[in-house]
């Protein structure tokens, strides 16, 4: 499946050259004490650019981006399963497609009692695919997974969380 940016020309540019001025605009080279550094996990933004962009490139400036990377975000429309992995295909983005890890997709699904592949849940949302041109500015050649999340207690989260860092784990990254 071919998923198509959502909101494009609304939350971020949509032309290509467009993207790469705003982006650039927004991730400043690291300074004196501030340096790349290796991340597990990072918390950014996910509102349109001019609310937030500044912000998120703050966060990604200092970020190691790996060549996998699991994308987070809450699914504010409600649509698909509650806890939803896109685990196949590629995100259309204004610098090219994004391809999904199918194998890293898949162990998280294996992995959680929770997580169900659904592409639905993904279609509209923007929560993720705001993160999208960030990342692949920092690391063109990026795989992700998309993951997006509808309301849950505390236990749900945590057991959400254990079986992240299994499948991780089983992934050998």
């Amino acid at each position: 499946m071919i998923r198509q940016p959502a909101v494009a020309n609304q939350f971020y540019p949509g032309r290509e050259e467009d993207l790469k001025k705003d982006i650039s605009s927004r991730i400043k080279p690291a300074t004196g004490e501030q340096k790349k550094e290796k991340v597990l996990a990072l918390v950014s933004p996910h509102a349109g650019y001019m609310y937030s962009g500044n912000v998120a490139g703050d966060v990604y400036a200092v970020a190691d981006i790996t060549k996998e990377v699991i994308v987070m975000g809450p699914n504010h429309h409600g649509l698909g399963a509650p806890f939803a992995v896109m685990a196949q295909g590629v995100w259309r983005m204004p610098w090219g497609d994004i391809s999904i890890n199918e194998k890293l997709a898949n162990l998280l699904i294996e992995e959680s009692r929770w997580l169900r592949a659904d592409d639905q849940a993904h279609i509209q949302e923007h929560s993720v695919e705001v993160q999208l041109p960030f990342i692949q500015y920092i690391k063109p050649d990026v795989e992700f997974v998309p993951i997006v999340l509808g309301r849950a207690d505390f236990k749900t989260c945590e057991e959400i969380g254990t079986a992240i860092a299994r499948a991780i784990r089983k992934f050998g990254r």
